[in-house]
């Protein structure tokens, strides 16, 4: 957990890892802010895939969802 959405702390949780331990990791699951995605792929490289949570996909697509449902009740 951090403090703030800064990418520099997001790079800074990644540190306390041993390089041998950070060279193993092969994903980070992440939610889709550009900080924290930037900061993964510098520690960890472009190697590691990056695994968007899905709690916060399955957000953003019920809040298309819901838009087009009201737009649709209004009409």
């Amino acid at each position: 957990m951090l403090s703030d959405r800064k990418k520099e702390h997001g790079q800074d949780v990644s540190l306390w890892l041993p390089p041998k331990l950070r060279k193993t990791v092969k994903a980070v699951c992440s939610d889709m802010y550009d900080g924290f995605i930037y900061a993964a792929q510098e520690v960890f490289g472009q190697r590691v895939k990056i695994v968007i949570d899905r709690f916060h996909v399955a957000k953003l697509y019920r809040k298309g969802l819901d838009t087009l449902r009201k737009q649709e009740l209004q009409r």
